[in-house]
């Protein structure tokens, strides 16, 4: 618990998993919702378009940004190691 408060052990990565599907379920959400308002009159017919565009590269993007967060903790923890062994 002392390393929680401290900001020693990080509880970010741990949660990425779980933010990622939540994002995702967001995204498909967000695109579906897109396409179905292809109907509408302020809406051209490019939404059904823009709507799949974003059903299939949001989840990339999605994953990119989340790898790239769990990967600066994952630096930290490699310089961390660094340290330790440096200072025997």
């Amino acid at each position: 618990m002392q390393d929680l408060i401290s900001f020693k052990k990080f509880i970010t990565p741990g949660f990425m998993q779980v933010i990622f599907w939540i994002l995702i379920a967001a995204n498909t959400i967000a695109a579906l919702m897109l396409m179905l308002s292809a109907g509408s009159a302020y809406v051209g017919g490019g939404a059904v378009v823009m709507g799949l565009l974003q059903l299939i590269l949001g989840p990339i993007f999605i994953r990119v940004a989340c790898e790239l967060t769990i990967v600066v903790f994952r630096i930290y923890e490699a310089l961390e190691d660094i340290r330790s062994r440096g200072s025997m």
